[in-house]
């Protein structure tokens, strides 16, 4: 044993475990215990006279030894590399004190743990789980300085509550979400931003949080420190202890407040134009002024949350004299004075008559407090407050009329139903005017059907007095007289046009409503023979052939009436197929029905126009216009079998010809 080793020995203690170097002032080791030779995986014969340099890369030169021991304080620890065979990083955890002589002069520089009074010794410490450990620990203190930051940064509400519901943490944006400060809510019951009627959800929220269950996206309500609800959304994950115990719940909540505030106007939105919708379809479908006002202002009250509505409506007839109406509706409509509001001509002291008027206090209204909607609207004392008006406006922009509503609480109307109401007015000037419309073409119709009445009574009488004196002229003229085809085609024109006026007053009765059919039991079949026989005698150019099921066909019916339908249906079923000569007309009965069905060989029906054909004065188009008729022979026909309680319809393709129906109850 050398003097070195000899003083190591005695300055170290527990030499088996602790790895241990001694150097020279110039860095050449001169001593390596067995456990510094096992830490750099080598014999101590090679570690002898080595630099240490070989071995710590921070150690060059003896310089470096000199600066890094020599000169600094005793106890100086450094962490460092170590070298390793298999690659694997190792540290070590280096510590120095001098060693000296007895007269303090510094011989040799050792790694070493614990102190000595004779030489500098130093011991090397494998630390590589400790810097593992180490390094880890920083990382997660890293993450844990991230993760603080993001949640006091976040723009999200994060909130920890233990599993009774005690508050545990409040970030910044939960101080601005619901206006707490950390100091306000910390150990105290979440129930404190809860509304008392979804205090159940937090039972239903802890149950699945200790179940380790989640729950994300959950739409709520929260309440704030100053009472206004808060929509959020709720992302909740449950918080684990170091034994893998829920010992909590953390709680991300989202302020969706903006956006639940989108979401119900477009919900508005969305019903508003449903409402407009409905409404629009319920106007259109009448045609009837004060019908319209009663729908438009029931509907409208209704919809708003109106106590009183009235739908004024004012314009000028043809002769510029004033067209009023009136419909109210709402609570308070049996309380109305009508006749006090006509008396009081209202309209000129209504002050915004033209224009879209809201008051949240007509009492407090200088428009209002003094005009007659506030002073006189009721019977008795109650008092409107809430007022709405909306004016009725033509295309032309002229004021037609005005939708007004009330209520006997202040405040009642905002900015969503006045946009509604206009909407409402809008549609309901189109269907007025439509109706103004109407009833100017029904006044025309009615002065058109008195005119035709009238005319058609004039000329029955002497048409039927030149039918009359043509026919005995016809007689009495001797066969072979050269005058007598003209008598008798005067006579066959005279007979048409005794037709065509009897359809124009049957079609006066009609429109008249003084149709009025004889009913008698008499045998269909007969009759249908009858009238082929008749209608054949008449004609040369076609050949009527007819078929029945049965022989026999007792009805009850009007008979000239329905003589009067088969006629017009052979003579058009002959006029339309020039070109043919044949016309079939088959009887059957069936389901309780007599049904009739006459058949030509003809030009047809466009299919497009089949629908039209019934009506009155309609001839379909591509129609040779030398085919003479008035358009009222079907119409007639069609209004006799309907108030028989039948049907008269017609199956027809282009060039194929048509089959006329007709069904009339046995």
């Amino acid at each position: 044993m050398n003097k070195i080793e000899h003083l190591v020995i005695q300055h170290v203690h527990n030499l088996n475990n602790m790895p241990i170097l001694a150097v020279d002032i110039c860095g050449i080791i001169t001593y390596a215990n067995n456990a510094a030779c096992q830490l750099f995986h080598v014999e101590n014969k090679v570690l002898l006279g080595q630099h240490l340099s070989r071995f710590f890369n921070f150690l060059k030169t003896a310089q470096s030894i000199q600066s890094e021991f020599v000169e600094k304080e005793p106890n100086v620890s450094m962490e460092v590399s170590l070298p390793c065979a298999t690659g694997e990083e190792r540290w070590g955890l280096v510590n120095s004190q001098p060693l000296a002589d007895d007269n303090g002069q510094i011989l040799v520089y050792f790694f070493i743990q614990d102190i000595s009074t004779l030489r500098k010794r130093g011991n090397l410490q494998d630390i590589t789980d400790q810097k593992v450990h180490k390094t880890l620990l920083k990382e997660s203190m890293e993450r844990q300085a991230r993760l603080a930051a993001v949640v006091s940064t976040s723009d999200d509400a994060i909130i920890s509550k233990t599993l009774t519901g005690l508050i545990t943490s409040w970030n910044a944006s939960a101080e601005r979400m619901f206006g707490y400060t950390e100091a306000e809510v910390l150990g105290k019951h979440i129930s404190l931003i809860i509304p008392a009627d979804r205090i159940d959800e937090e039972e239903i929220i802890i149950r699945r949080i200790s179940k380790g269950g989640r729950i994300e996206h959950f739409e709520t309500v929260r309440i704030g420190k100053s009472g206004q609800k808060i929509y959020v959304s709720l992302s909740i994950s449950p918080i684990v202890d170091g034994n893998g115990m829920i010992i909590g719940a953390s709680k991300i909540a989202r302020d969706i407040s903006r956006q639940k505030e989108f979401e119900e106007k477009l919900q508005r939105y969305t019903n508003n134009v449903e409402i407009l919708n409905t409404v629009g379809k319920l106007v259109s479908e009448s045609l009837d002024v004060k019908e319209i006002l009663q729908i438009v202002i029931d509907a409208s009250t209704k919809i708003i949350g109106a106590e009183l509505g009235i739908f004024i409506y004012h314009d000028q007839n043809k002769n510029d004299e004033p067209d009023f109406a009136f419909a109210n509706s709402g609570v308070f409509s049996e309380l109305l004075i009508k006749e006090k509001i006509l008396e009081s001509n209202f309209l000129s002291s209504e002050p915004n008559w033209e224009q879209v008027a809201r008051s949240t206090d007509l009492t407090h209204d200088n428009l209002y407090k003094d005009k007659f909607l506030v002073s006189s609207w009721f019977k008795d004392q109650s008092v409107i407050k809430s007022y709405l008006g909306v004016p009725v406006v033509s295309k032309s922009g002229k004021t037609i009329g005005r939708l007004i509503y009330g209520h006997q609480e202040e405040g009642q109307f905002m900015e969503d139903q006045e946009k509604l109401v206009i909407g409402i007015a809008t549609q309901t000037s189109t269907a007025l005017q439509n109706a103004k419309l109407y009833e100017k073409i029904q006044f025309l119709n009615k002065k058109k059907d008195e005119f035709v009445g009238l005319a058609s009574h004039e000329l029955k009488t002497p048409i039927t007095s030149l039918v009359g004196f043509l026919q005995l002229l016809s007689m009495r003229m001797q066969t072979g007289d050269i005058n007598k085809p003209i008598v008798d085609k005067a006579l066959k024109q005279s007979n048409r046009l005794s037709i065509l006026i009897d359809d124009m007053l049957n079609v006066t009765k009609i429109e008249s409503g003084q149709l009025s059919l004889s009913y008698a039991l008499f045998d269909l079949g007969c009759m249908v023979q009858e009238i082929i026989e008749e209608v054949q005698y008449t004609t040369h150019s076609h050949h009527i052939e007819f078929h029945s099921e049965k022989p026999s066909f007792l009805i009850s019916a009007d008979k000239l009436h329905l003589e009067q339908v088969l006629v017009n249906l052979l003579n058009n079923a002959i006029k339309y197929s020039p070109g043919a000569h044949q016309v079939k007309v088959y009887l059957a009965e069936y389901s309780g029905y007599a049904i009739l069905r006459v058949q030509d060989f003809g030009m047809g029906v466009p299919v497009g126009q089949q629908e039209h054909i019934f009506s009155r004065f309609y001839r379909a188009e591509g129609i040779n216009p030398h085919i003479s008729g008035l358009g009222l022979g079907l119409y007639i026909s069609k209004e006799i079998i309907d108030r028989h309680g039948g049907e008269l319809t017609v199956e027809s393709q282009l060039g194929e010809g048509s089959i006329f129906v007709v069904k009339i109850p046995i």
